[in-house]
């Protein structure tokens, strides 16, 4: 999810990528705790599209238009269940009043997809249980931290996704799915994010419905070392990535 572009609204027509997809299917088989983050503008069409069902909860990290006028597509939820929905505002997600709703939740694995660098009690928490998820729009270990379309195509590495579980180092856990996305010439920067997003959280379902089936240990594997350090969001780095594109210098072409 992001928030719309400033210089550029007429640019903002990608829609936001939660991670909901084909999860009511799994939960029935497993209690996962999906973290959610805000209401995307798009909230009822995302709904509807993913076929979700139900909702337990809601953490807000901030206010943003784009993060919070879909509340209202909640209500239904709130109707069919005869209840309102936990609505919990949080500076950052390892704020302390996480952890108590993820307690009170008693997950068997934990999901994140979006949010900041996850910490301290979290991570011990999740690590004690089923462990603790990660989607990635970015290659693992080639492309650790953020803005990782943009390193990409800067560093000319590979566009990708990966899904791991979470440690204290940044993007460092084991991996339990990888998969690189073909570029081709003609595509801009909003593409490559978006592709990233939805592999990310196509790679996260097979996670979880592996876990539910007994079989994700064996997709467990080491990531290695990094060629690279790990990256931090940089506009100078961002637009040059938009202009390479532009150009057609970028080195992965599949065409």
């Amino acid at each position: 999810m992001a928030c719309p572009p400033r210089k550029h609204p007429e640019r903002n027509t990608r829609n936001r990528v939660p991670l909901w997809k084909d999860y009511n299917k799994i939960l029935n088989l497993v209690n996962v705790f999906v973290y959610p983050r805000n209401t995307i503008t798009n909230a009822n069409q995302e709904l509807i599209k993913n076929n979700i069902t139900n909702i337990d909860s809601v953490f807000f990290t901030h206010k943003h238009g784009d993060q919070v006028h879909g509340i209202n597509d909640l209500r239904v939820f709130s109707l069919k269940n005869e209840n309102k929905i936990p609505v919990v505002e949080v500076p950052i997600h390892n704020d302390e009043h996480c952890m108590e709703h993820i307690e009170k939740a008693d997950p068997d694995l934990i999901v994140f997809g979006g949010t900041r660098i996850i910490r301290g009690q979290i991570l011990e928490y999740g690590e004690a249980r089923g462990g603790v998820l990660n989607s990635h729009p970015g290659l693992l270990p080639e492309c650790r931290g953020s803005a990782s379309p943009a390193w990409s195509v800067h560093e000319n590495i590979k566009i990708g996704s990966s899904c791991h579980f979470c440690s204290t180092e940044i993007d460092a856990g084991d991996l339990v799915g990888k998969r690189v996305i073909p570029v081709r010439r003609g595509d801009n920067y909003h593409d490559l994010c978006y592709k990233t997003l939805v592999v990310a959280s196509t790679l996260m379902v097979e996670a979880v419905r592996a876990y539910s089936e007994g079989n994700l240990d064996s997709k467990k594997r080491p990531q290695g070392q990094s060629p690279n350090p790990v990256f931090r969001y940089n506009p100078e780095i961002e637009q040059e990535a938009i202009r390479i594109l532009e150009r057609e210098t970028y080195q992965h072409y599949v065409d």
